[in-house]
Protein backbone atom coordinates (compact mmCIF):
# COMPACT_ATOMS: atom_id res chain seq x y z
CA UNK A 1 0.00 0.00 0.00
CA UNK A 2 1.03 4.01 -0.60
CA UNK A 3 0.45 7.01 0.80
CA UNK A 4 1.17 9.77 -1.21
CA UNK A 5 2.87 13.01 -0.50
CA UNK A 6 5.03 16.21 -2.24
CA UNK A 7 7.70 15.50 -4.12
CA UNK A 8 10.82 14.19 -2.02
CA UNK A 9 12.34 11.16 -1.20
CA UNK A 10 10.67 7.83 -1.83
CA UNK A 11 10.26 6.09 0.95
CA UNK A 12 9.88 2.09 1.75
CA UNK A 13 8.69 1.39 5.45
CA UNK A 14 8.87 -2.94 6.20
CA UNK A 15 7.07 -3.84 9.52
CA UNK A 16 4.64 -6.25 10.27
CA UNK A 17 2.60 -4.84 12.11
CA UNK A 18 0.01 -2.47 9.97
CA UNK A 19 -0.58 -0.09 12.83
CA UNK A 20 3.06 0.53 12.84
CA UNK A 21 3.71 1.20 9.77
CA UNK A 22 0.72 3.51 9.09
CA UNK A 23 1.58 5.17 12.34
CA UNK A 24 6.21 6.19 11.13
CA UNK A 25 4.01 7.11 8.05
CA UNK A 26 1.60 9.56 9.34
CA UNK A 27 4.83 11.20 10.94
CA UNK A 28 6.82 11.00 7.80
CA UNK A 29 4.29 12.59 6.54
CA UNK A 30 4.91 16.08 8.76
CA UNK A 31 8.43 16.00 7.48
CA UNK A 32 9.32 18.05 4.33
CA UNK A 33 12.18 15.45 3.13
CA UNK A 34 8.89 13.12 2.51
CA UNK A 35 7.56 11.96 -0.74
CA UNK A 36 6.03 8.81 -1.73
CA UNK A 37 5.72 6.28 0.97
CA UNK A 38 6.08 2.81 0.32
CA UNK A 39 4.89 0.11 2.78
CA UNK A 40 5.79 -3.74 2.84
CA UNK A 41 4.74 -6.71 5.59
CA UNK A 42 8.03 -8.67 4.88
CA UNK A 43 11.65 -9.04 3.29
CA UNK A 44 10.00 -10.35 0.26
CA UNK A 45 7.26 -7.97 -0.28
CA UNK A 46 9.87 -5.23 0.35
CA UNK A 47 11.92 -6.65 -2.48
CA UNK A 48 9.48 -7.43 -4.71
CA UNK A 49 8.43 -3.71 -4.16
CA UNK A 50 12.05 -2.36 -5.18
CA UNK A 51 12.17 -4.28 -8.25
CA UNK A 52 8.97 -2.13 -9.74
CA UNK A 53 8.93 1.31 -7.70
CA UNK A 54 11.89 3.65 -7.32
CA UNK A 55 12.93 3.88 -3.86
CA UNK A 56 15.30 5.90 -2.24
CA UNK A 57 15.57 5.20 1.44
CA UNK A 58 14.10 1.63 3.33
CA UNK A 59 12.94 1.80 6.85
CA UNK A 60 13.22 -1.63 8.23
CA UNK A 61 12.60 -3.74 10.92
CA UNK A 62 14.10 -6.49 11.92
CA UNK A 63 11.73 -8.80 13.42
CA UNK A 64 9.73 -9.71 10.03
CA UNK A 65 8.24 -12.33 8.85
CA UNK A 66 10.09 -14.84 6.27
CA UNK A 67 13.44 -13.19 5.14
CA UNK A 68 13.80 -11.19 8.41
CA UNK A 69 15.20 -7.40 8.64
CA UNK A 70 19.14 -8.61 8.43
CA UNK A 71 18.64 -10.92 5.38
CA UNK A 72 16.57 -8.43 3.62
CA UNK A 73 19.19 -5.57 4.36
CA UNK A 74 21.76 -7.61 2.67
CA UNK A 75 20.06 -8.55 -0.38
CA UNK A 76 18.90 -4.80 -0.59
CA UNK A 77 22.63 -3.45 -0.31
CA UNK A 78 23.72 -6.00 -2.73
CA UNK A 79 21.07 -5.89 -5.53
CA UNK A 80 20.11 -2.31 -5.21
CA UNK A 81 23.19 -0.37 -3.71
CA UNK A 82 22.10 3.18 -4.34
CA UNK A 83 18.77 2.47 -1.48
CA UNK A 84 19.91 4.06 1.78
CA UNK A 85 18.43 1.27 4.74
CA UNK A 86 17.91 2.08 8.30
CA UNK A 87 17.30 -0.21 10.71
CA UNK A 88 13.90 1.62 12.81
CA UNK A 89 13.74 -1.53 15.23
CA UNK A 90 12.42 -2.56 18.35
CA UNK A 91 16.27 -4.49 19.07
CA UNK A 92 18.63 -2.85 20.99
CA UNK A 93 21.60 -5.16 21.58
CA UNK A 94 24.70 -4.25 20.80
CA UNK A 95 25.10 -7.40 18.53
CA UNK A 96 22.20 -6.50 16.34
CA UNK A 97 23.80 -3.21 15.36
CA UNK A 98 27.04 -5.23 14.29
CA UNK A 99 25.52 -7.47 12.40
CA UNK A 100 23.23 -4.29 10.24
CA UNK A 101 26.26 -3.01 9.75
CA UNK A 102 28.44 -5.70 8.41
CA UNK A 103 25.51 -6.16 5.95
CA UNK A 104 25.50 -2.52 4.90
CA UNK A 105 22.97 -0.85 6.91
CA UNK A 106 23.35 3.03 6.75
CA UNK A 107 22.18 3.83 10.31
CA UNK A 108 20.27 2.06 13.07
CA UNK A 109 17.77 3.37 15.16
CA UNK A 110 15.59 2.16 17.73
CA UNK A 111 11.44 3.42 17.39
CA UNK A 112 11.80 5.28 20.44
CA UNK A 113 13.15 7.94 18.46
CA UNK A 114 11.63 11.30 18.66
CA UNK A 115 10.23 12.67 14.84
CA UNK A 116 13.71 15.39 14.78
CA UNK A 117 15.67 13.13 15.66
CA UNK A 118 14.59 10.40 13.02
CA UNK A 119 15.07 13.59 10.63
CA UNK A 120 18.34 14.41 11.32
CA UNK A 121 18.75 10.79 10.39
CA UNK A 122 17.70 11.02 7.31
CA UNK A 123 19.61 14.13 5.80
CA UNK A 124 22.57 12.56 7.31
CA UNK A 125 22.56 9.50 5.34
CA UNK A 126 20.96 10.72 2.36
CA UNK A 127 24.36 13.30 2.67
CA UNK A 128 26.16 10.30 2.94
CA UNK A 129 27.25 10.71 6.72
CA UNK A 130 27.32 8.36 9.68
CA UNK A 131 24.73 9.31 12.33
CA UNK A 132 24.60 7.60 15.45
CA UNK A 133 22.34 8.57 17.93
CA UNK A 134 22.83 9.05 21.66
CA UNK A 135 20.74 5.59 22.53
CA UNK A 136 22.68 3.71 20.44
CA UNK A 137 25.64 5.22 21.83
CA UNK A 138 24.40 4.17 25.35
CA UNK A 139 24.57 0.57 23.94
CA UNK A 140 27.86 0.82 22.64
CA UNK A 141 29.62 2.45 25.52
CA UNK A 142 27.55 -0.64 27.49
CA UNK A 143 28.95 -3.13 24.99
CA UNK A 144 32.20 -1.91 26.15
CA UNK A 145 31.89 -1.66 29.53
CA UNK A 146 30.48 -5.15 29.85
CA UNK A 147 32.86 -7.13 26.72
CA UNK A 148 36.35 -5.49 27.69
CA UNK A 149 38.05 -8.62 27.05
CA UNK A 150 36.91 -8.63 23.56
CA UNK A 151 39.32 -6.16 22.93
CA UNK A 152 43.33 -6.16 22.37
CA UNK A 153 45.28 -6.95 25.20
CA UNK A 154 48.33 -5.39 23.89
CA UNK A 155 49.37 -2.04 24.75
CA UNK A 156 47.91 0.48 22.27
CA UNK A 157 50.09 3.29 20.53
CA UNK A 158 49.58 6.82 21.81
CA UNK A 159 46.81 8.67 19.97
CA UNK A 160 47.88 11.83 18.69
CA UNK A 161 45.88 15.24 19.60
CA UNK A 162 44.99 15.84 16.21
CA UNK A 163 43.90 11.66 15.63
CA UNK A 164 42.11 12.20 18.41
CA UNK A 165 40.01 15.72 17.01
CA UNK A 166 39.89 13.28 13.81
CA UNK A 167 38.15 10.65 16.07
CA UNK A 168 35.79 12.82 17.72
CA UNK A 169 34.68 14.30 14.41
CA UNK A 170 34.29 10.88 12.99
CA UNK A 171 31.74 10.12 15.90
CA UNK A 172 30.32 13.00 14.87
CA UNK A 173 29.55 11.58 11.17
CA UNK A 174 31.84 14.05 9.59
CA UNK A 175 32.98 13.23 6.02
CA UNK A 176 36.65 13.15 5.30
CA UNK A 177 36.17 16.55 3.14
CA UNK A 178 33.95 17.77 6.45
CA UNK A 179 36.46 17.14 8.98
CA UNK A 180 39.40 18.52 6.19
CA UNK A 181 37.77 21.66 6.01
CA UNK A 182 37.48 22.29 9.69
CA UNK A 183 40.76 21.29 10.58
CA UNK A 184 42.70 22.90 7.51
CA UNK A 185 43.59 19.90 6.11
CA UNK A 186 43.06 18.18 3.00
CA UNK A 187 40.96 15.32 2.74
CA UNK A 188 43.70 12.99 2.06
CA UNK A 189 45.63 13.75 5.38
CA UNK A 190 42.09 12.84 7.03
CA UNK A 191 42.02 9.63 5.04
CA UNK A 192 45.71 8.68 6.22
CA UNK A 193 45.34 9.63 9.84
CA UNK A 194 42.17 7.62 9.99
CA UNK A 195 44.16 4.44 8.53
CA UNK A 196 46.79 5.58 11.17
CA UNK A 197 44.51 5.26 14.02
CA UNK A 198 42.70 1.69 12.72
CA UNK A 199 46.42 0.46 13.28
CA UNK A 200 47.45 2.31 16.05
CA UNK A 201 44.31 1.02 17.82
CA UNK A 202 43.89 -2.43 16.54
CA UNK A 203 40.35 -1.79 15.32
CA UNK A 204 38.58 -2.19 11.90
CA UNK A 205 35.83 -0.04 11.48
CA UNK A 206 33.72 2.89 13.56
CA UNK A 207 31.97 0.85 15.98
CA UNK A 208 35.40 -0.61 17.06
CA UNK A 209 37.05 2.49 17.23
CA UNK A 210 34.39 4.28 19.45
CA UNK A 211 34.66 1.21 21.36
CA UNK A 212 38.49 2.00 22.06
CA UNK A 213 37.55 5.67 23.03
CA UNK A 214 35.16 4.94 25.37
CA UNK A 215 37.58 2.40 27.16
CA UNK A 216 40.32 4.92 27.01
CA UNK A 217 38.18 7.68 27.96
CA UNK A 218 39.15 9.72 24.89
CA UNK A 219 35.70 11.52 24.83
CA UNK A 220 36.84 15.03 24.67
CA UNK A 221 39.30 17.12 24.13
Amino acid sequence: MMVYGHTGLNILLVDDLSLVRKGVAALLMELPETGMIHEAGDGLEAIALLTRESVDLVLIELDIPGIDGFATTKIIKKEFPAVKVIALTSHNDFNSMLQMNAYGSDCFLMKSISLSDLQKAIQAVMRNEKYIHKDVIKILASSVLNNNKEMSTQQPKPVSEMEKKIMLYIFEGLTATQIGEKMNISPKTVEYHKAALYHKTGTKNNIDLFRFAVKNNITKL
